[in-house]
């Protein structure tokens, strides 16, 4: 399986292979079946989003913020850590000293 390097916004839900495509946060070094992964991870991640939204937009009283929010969080947890797996040197590190795992 051949690697290459993908460009990745999570704010922008975009996983790129040409670095001048648009803006980027983290660099990747993986197959394209694995960066087919991390976009399919941010599409779910958008779900959950839109989802926490809805139930602000219509909220129930009995529903605690936190679980509102939990299936989002969680989301963008896995996303963070499948990018550090696959992730340069860099972003490993811009991962870690920014305590974006999802754990400290």
């Amino acid at each position: 399986m051949d690697k290459q390097h993908f460009y990745v916004s999570v704010h922008g839900r975009s996983v790129l292979a040409e670095q001048g495509a648009a803006p980027y946060e983290l660099v990747m070094y993986c197959t394209v079946g694995q960066a087919r992964e991390v976009q399919q991870m941010m599409e779910d991640m958008q779900e959950h989003a839109e989802d926490s939204f809805l139930a602000y937009t219509f909220p129930w009283p009995d529903t605690p913020e936190d679980d509102v929010n939990s299936q989002y969080t969680e989301s963008l947890n896995k996303l963070y850590r499948k990018i550090y797996e696959y992730g340069t040197a860099e972003t490993r590190q811009h991962l870690t000293e920014n305590k974006m795992l999802g754990y400290t």
